[in-house]
């Protein structure tokens, strides 16, 4: 119950932003939530960096991989599936095409790079894993290796990554619905719809 009413109260809030603001209202939402998951990220990464150059960790965290499989296997675990760049094509009002396929080259570079250096950074942390089972919130458990004050940082970054989401495919929604009836709808009323039936499925 709790947790419907609060995804409610949330939605409810994006989709009267959107409608009242526009594109650009909720583009300023996405710009401080991306903002925050960036600068978590770059920590992450930062922290480690630092971890991997420390001496004292090469003895505890030395990877026990017995055949290459596994560690194919654990190198799998750790990639994901880069999504999120379609917003773009729902924005041709606003934006012309160049702009669009330069900011989706630059987005899916600059997500490549975060995600293969995540993965070469993380690999001296693997070894004290390889018997664990993995989880969804496996990272957290890593992030404990490098600092104390990262596995909170991660689920700050978490939920600010699901509120970006959120808002990126409303405004990808409400492109679609301006488009789609020809600039019968616009999309600002697009958010709000899209957002109340939202609400509906979520109840």
């Amino acid at each position: 119950l709790y947790a419907n009413a609060l995804t409610t109260g949330i939605l409810i809030s994006i989709g009267l932003y959107g409608y009242l603001r526009g594109l650009s209202g909720l583009e300023r939402l996405e710009l401080y939530s991306v903002s925050v998951k960036l600068a978590i990220i770059a920590t992450l990464l930062v922290g480690l960096m630092l971890f991997d150059l420390d001496a004292t960790a090469i003895p505890l965290n030395t990877p026990r991989f017995e055949h290459a499989t596994e560690t194919l296997r654990q190198l799998g675990g750790l990639l994901l599936i880069v999504q999120g760049f379609e917003t773009l094509l729902y924005l041709r009002s606003a934006y012309p095409p160049e702009v669009r396929a330069r900011t989706m080259k630059n987005a899916q570079w600059l997500a490549g790079l975060i995600y293969i250096g995540f993965v070469a950074l993380a690999m001296p942390l693997l070894g004290q894993f390889s018997d664990i089972k993995p989880t969804d919130t496996a990272i957290i458990e890593l992030g404990k290796e490098v600092a104390f004050v990262l596995p909170t940082m991660l689920i700050l970054a978490a939920v600010m990554s699901q509120f970006s989401a959120a808002v990126a495919d409303t405004i990808g929604a409400g492109g679609v619905i301006e488009q789609e009836t020809d600039g019968r709808l616009t999309a600002n009323a697009g958010y709000a719809v899209i957002l109340g039936l939202s609400c509906v499925i979520i109840w």
